[in-house]
């Protein structure tokens, strides 16, 4: 996106020569890994475009803890016996669900 590539967001080669510039020394890699969300959230992520691939990668978990944490917070007033628990046992139980311990492991981001 932030390279005027927009319009072949979909384009198996396009990725692979984006994903060659950031990530050139993965010897397992034989084509692309397919960018499958929507394009609206391409413009979301554009902004980490801007740093390094591991920073982009540790911002990303951060942001992806913070909102695992944070979640009781905004569904407490919903349910008031979730504020009764600590938010170190919401981080672990939603560490322990193997979806979203997954994504924050390969920098996919929690599914809410």
């Amino acid at each position: 996106m932030r390279q005027g590539l927009g319009h072949q967001l979909y384009d198996e080669s396009v990725q692979f020569m984006v994903q060659e510039e950031f990530a050139p020394e993965v010897p397992i890699r034989r084509g692309a890994l397919p960018y499958i969300p929507t394009s609206i959230e391409a413009l979301f992520f554009a902004p980490f475009s801007y740093l390094s691939y591991v920073q982009a990668f540790v911002l990303w978990d951060v942001l992806n803890i913070a909102m695992l944490v944070a979640l009781p917070s905004f569904c407490g007033h919903i349910f008031r016996t979730l504020q009764s628990y600590s938010r170190l046992l919401w981080l672990l139980a939603s560490l322990g669900v193997l979806s979203d311990f997954l994504c924050a492991r390969t920098g996919q981001g929690a599914r809410f």
